[in-house]
């Protein structure tokens, strides 16, 4: 909620949180990672009175997911990088206590292409501590002129600080279940000089 950290005469603004719907852009998804500090772990010995510094541990309380199309069919075009971009992404992040929303979220993810291997890669920062449950619509996209529905075929837990990467195939069917869901350490930063525009 709205409030302030007392800081002698200075005062810190805390402001409340809402998960953006708009993460097309790198700066876009970096503004989506909420970031707070792990009081449950706090201790005293992290205030420095001599030199006036306080050490604080920060999480991320969001889960961030990246749908890679891994692999194509083979009447489908050349995916070369750069020639073939899809369009109208939508990835769905489902409610969450924490972010006070009672209904899906609609985020327009960042859309980016693999420079080696061409493999167009969706990312969006999700609400945490939910899961997508079979039969959930994950993403949803146009490529080459077909709509594609990502839907999940077993309940996908989404936990807090950890990247979910989630691989698809195209074979030419509108609906797509992932091939493969593993969990990923959050890495920090990270290239995303392939960016591609997602012109919804």
């Amino acid at each position: 909620k709205d409030g302030y950290l007392d800081n002698g005469d200075e005062r810190c603004t805390i402001e409340e949180f809402y998960l953006p719907e708009d993460q097309s852009t790198v700066e876009k998804l970096r503004k989506a990672d909420w970031i707070v500090v792990d009081w449950d772990n706090w201790n005293a010995h992290q205030v420095n009175i001599k030199e006036q510094t306080l050490n604080l541990s920060f999480e991320h309380k969001l889960t961030k997911v990246t749908v890679v199309i891994s692999e194509y069919s083979n009447n489908m075009s050349n995916v070369n990088v750069g020639e073939v971009i899809p369009t109208d992404a939508t990835m769905y992040s489902r409610p969450n206590d924490v972010l006070n929303k009672d209904s899906n979220i609609e985020i327009s993810p960042l859309i980016t292409q693999d420079k080696t291997k061409g493999n167009h890669k969706f990312t969006a920062i999700v609400s945490s501590n939910s899961c997508w449950i079979e039969g959930d619509t994950i993403l949803k996209f146009k490529f080459e002129g077909i709509d594609y529905i990502v839907k999940a075929k077993e309940d996908i837990v989404r936990w807090p600080g950890k990247h979910l990467i989630i691989n698809i195939k195209l074979n030419g069917k509108q609906t797509v279940s992932p091939s493969k869901v593993s969990v990923a350490e959050w890495e920090n930063g990270g290239n995303y000089s392939t960016e591609v525009s997602n012109p919804n």
